[in-house]
């Protein structure tokens, strides 16, 4: 149920499960004054406009960027567009930039609103969304003020009656070239604040509040990847979740009892992004094995690797996935020791879309000779974690859409089994090591 009173309201349209949501909130500029973003080098992007062109916010460094993440279907953002028109023309010629970020639609819807709008600023399109998850956008619009040295200055969510009167007030301060963070801090410093909320509890527990393990920007909270638990042989049980910057957080408790942190940076090549990752602790160290990608500007694939990182956080050894054009297969990772005395990284890859010639020959040219289902297609591929050599790869028999997959314990310290779900069930695999008898 949504309550509201005769004041001015504030809509910012939340997608939730491919569902669009309304939300209300009573205020004419909802200024994120705790954003993430806020004093920090604003992340760098590289898209194409409507028109084709190339679009760099690195080229945009010495004028004042205003970045609007949008789109056609959200009713909040298409009120604020004759709004922005406005700033557009009144500041353009004092070094304002408007750039607005069209989130996940294709070229010719987007062109053709803006035309039907008449809409003279710059346009831009994040077909995958990967530059809205960098800025933390989980609500639109969201609109994003940059000075001229490319600092994040203030961050807005939402659009009602008043927010381009705050609009224009922040742009002349930027022109000025006065720091809007700094003006926040000064205020929340001189002001009173009491932020107390009274829970009740329900049973006769009382939960703890510790100390923050871990600094809360750094955490990529709506990763889609849920944490990874591993036994380590000194510290026991520990938790690792994705972090930003292509960072693994790891955490658990010291000997006295109190939950620590520690940060594992992952040296990967200068465009690729971390997609997810499974962590274990061999011989009293570390091990991580990931999944990372590099993408084209239209979102296509240009690479997927898995990589191996060893106790020191360096890559070890990296082998190419199967390519898959502008499509990004589903995937999963995980670690098995599936020969005595070894331990394996094990992918799955999901192609649950057509796969069209050529998609996967560019790096495995023989896995589209034995391609046999086109319409739905599961890859199996293990590695020596050690060397990175392949150890088994092969399709994957179908009839279950996903690449989740178990790894079942051996009885013992015996050897590990791959559960996959395919049409006759969830199937134990056995990984037999190749006979060096026989003849190749």
């Amino acid at each position: 149920m949504i309550v509201t009173t005769c004041r001015t309201v504030l809509i910012t349209c939340v997608v939730f499960a491919g569902v669009l949501l309304l939300g209300l909130s009573p205020a004419a500029a909802q200024q994120q004054e705790d954003h993430l973003l806020l004093g920090r080098k604003a992340p760098g992007f590289t898209l194409k406009s409507v028109d084709g062109d190339v679009v760099r916010l690195s080229d945009l460094k010495g004028r004042v960027v205003v970045l609007d993440f949008w789109a056609t279907w959200c009713p909040p953002c298409v009120v604020a567009m004759p709004e922005l028109q406005k700033l557009h023309e009144r500041y353009e010629a004092q070094g304002v930039t408007i750039v607005g970020v069209n989130l996940r639609e294709d070229r010719a819807t987007v062109k053709r609103f803006v035309e039907q709008k008449g809409l003279g600023f710059t346009f831009v399109l994040d077909a995958e969304g990967r530059v809205g998850r960098s800025y933390r956008v989980s609500g639109i619009p969201q609109t994003v003020f940059i000075d001229r040295e490319g600092v994040v200055q203030s961050v807005h969510v939402g659009f009602g009656r008043g927010s381009e009167v705050a609009y224009a007030r922040e742009l002349d301060a930027l022109i000025a070239g006065e720091s809007l963070v700094e003006a926040a801090e000064a205020r929340a410093t001189s002001a009173v604040q009491t932020r107390v909320k009274i829970l009740e509890p329900v049973g006769a527990g009382r939960m703890l509040t510790g100390d923050p393990v871990h600094a809360h920007e750094d955490l990529w909270l709506d990763a889609p990847m849920p944490g990874s638990w591993f036994e380590h042989p000194n510290a026991g049980r520990m938790l690792a979740v994705v972090g930003a910057g292509n960072e693994v957080v790891v955490i658990g408790d010291n000997p006295e009892g109190e939950t620590e942190a520690r940060s594992l940076r992952l040296e990967l090549a200068e465009d690729s992004e971390l997609m997810d990752f499974a962590i274990t602790s061999p011989d009293r160290g570390i091990a991580v094995a990931a999944v990372t990608g590099e993408f084209d500007l239209d979102g296509s694939v240009l690479r997927m690797q898995v990589q191996g990182f060893n106790n020191a956080v360096q890559p070890v050894w990296s082998a190419d996935l199967a390519a898959a054009g502008k499509e990004v297969p589903d995937f999963t990772v995980r670690f098995a020791r599936l020969t005595a005395g070894g331990l394996h990284a094990v992918v799955l890859l999901d192609y649950d879309f057509p796969l069209e010639t050529g998609h996967l020959a560019r790096h495995s040219p023989d896995l589209e000779a034995t391609l046999v289902d086109a319409e739905s297609t599961r890859l199996l591929a293990v590695y020596d974690f050690e060397t990175g050599e392949v150890v088994y790869r092969d399709w994957v028999k179908g009839g279950t859409h996903g690449a989740g997959f178990y790894v079942l314990p051996g009885r013992d310290g015996g050897v590990d089994r791959v559960l996959i779900a395919n049409a006759d069930g969830l199937v134990p695999l056995t990984l037999m090591p190749a006979d060096p008898n026989a003849a190749p």
